[in-house]
C-alpha cells in the first residue's frame, strides 16, 4: 500500500551542517505530490521543549496519541522550516505507524499558525 498523509516512517536524515553524517530517525507525512514521487515530512524528536524554551522550542507540536501512533515513546513534531524535508519515496525506510486523527488535524492547524507569523 502506497505510503499516505499522516504515516509515520524511519528515514536517514542527514545533518545540515555535515551532510555526511545522518541518523535514522521518524517522520510524518505532511503532503505527497505525485509528479515528483516526493513527500514533505517532519521530522519527530522525543526530547521534550525545555525550561526554559529555546527559540525551537517554539515549533514543537506533542503528539498526545503517540502510543496510538506507533511511537514507543512521548515524541514532538518539530515543525521549524529546517525540520519541513522533502523526501523521495524511495527512501522511507520502515513503516511505524500512522498518527492519530485527532493528532494529524491539530498538528496542520500548529503549522499553519506558526508559519504565518
Amino acid at each position: 500500500m502506497p505510503p499516505s498523509i499522516g504515516d509515520i516512517f524511519r528515514v536517514r536524515v542527514r545533518y545540515a551542517d555535515d551532510p555526511t553524517q545522518f541518523k535514522d530517525r521518524p517522520v510524518v507525512i505532511l503532503a505527497i505530490s505525485d509528479d515528483r514521487v516526493t513527500a514533505i515530512t517532519a521530522q519527530l524528536t522525543s526530547q521534550d521543549p525545555g525550561d526554559p524554551p529555546s527559540y525551537y522550542d517554539q515549533f514543537k507540536f506533542p503528539v498526545m496519541n503517540w502510543r496510538a501512533s506507533g511511537l514507543d515513546q512521548a515524541s514532538w513534531v518539530k515543525t521549524a522550516p529546517e525540520n519541513l524535508i522533502e523526501l523521495k519515496l524511495s527512501s522511507l525506510r520502515s513503516y511505524i505507524g500512522r498518527m492519530h486523527p485527532q493528532d494529524l488535524d491539530k498538528l496542520f492547524v500548529f503549522i499553519e499558525n506558526h508559519t504565518t507569523q
